[in-house]
């Protein structure tokens, strides 16, 4: 039996481990959900508005190896944005009641009128004139039944070239199946005339009929100004 993993524990990956399953026990066709792990799922749904008929509805596609809409790479049917700890997310909410929630976690962050690019405590944000660092900045989507995380330091420079100084602590986790070719890397560091600046946390997932096998990501976009967090997962 592999290993349990509760849907709400934020494992670290160390980065040189080629593979970590995080599956229940699959009988058959069936996806044995431990107790611990549907009141787990059942919770976080709870808390983005989704209704107990559609919780059990979706569990029962988590059971029979069926993947969720949000997990389809289709169109959500709504979006909205909710406030919670202090973070803005973006909530996606697909036909079958799945939902998809992404975000920069900047709760943490300080406003510092001194302007020391280079040299920032974890957390900090500060303002010079053109450009903003940020330090510790941390990027997330939660699929309720996979979770992948990273930090970022980065810049954006007001009519100037943003850039990326380094990411780290990329971590995920989830539900049915298992995670392999984790790694977490900064694709291209400074903007250019054609690209962003940006960073990217990849893995595969595979091992149930729900999930198949593909590669999963999610990046950090740097440009004109701006972050943006992309993702496919």
């Amino acid at each position: 039996m592999k290993k349990i993993l509760s849907i709400i524990t934020i494992l670290t990956l160390f980065l040189t481990v080629n593979s970590q399953a995080f599956a229940s026990e699959e009988k058959g066709n069936e996806l044995i959900l431990s107790n611990n792990e549907i009141t787990s799922i059942k919770m976080s749904l709870s808390e983005y508005g989704v209704s107990e008929e559609t919780q059990e509805d979706l569990i029962n596609k988590l059971k029979n190896n069926e993947k969720w809409d949000s997990l389809k790479g289709v169109k959500p049917v709504s979006t909205r944005t909710v406030l919670k700890n202090d973070i803005e997310e973006k909530v996606e909410i697909f036909q079958d009641g799945s939902i998809s929630v992404s975000a920069m976690d900047l709760s943490t962050a300080e406003v510092s009128d001194v302007i020391t690019p280079y040299d920032l405590d974890p957390g900090n944000i500060s303002s010079g004139s053109g450009y903003t660092n940020y330090r510790g900045a941390r990027i997330y989507k939660n699929e309720i039944v996979l979770f992948a995380q990273f930090y970022a330091d980065f810049t954006t420079v007001n009519q100037g070239m943003s850039y990326i100084t380094r990411v780290y602590d990329g971590d995920v986790n989830g539900v049915g199946g298992t995670i392999s070719d984790v790694s977490l890397n900064v694709i291209q560091y400074k903007e250019d005339l054609n690209y962003p600046a940006e960073a990217k946390l990849s893995f595969i997932v595979s091992g149930w009929g729900g999930w198949g096998g593909g590669t999963c990501w999610l990046k950090l976009q740097v440009g004109n100004s701006h972050y943006s967090t992309p993702s496919y997962m």
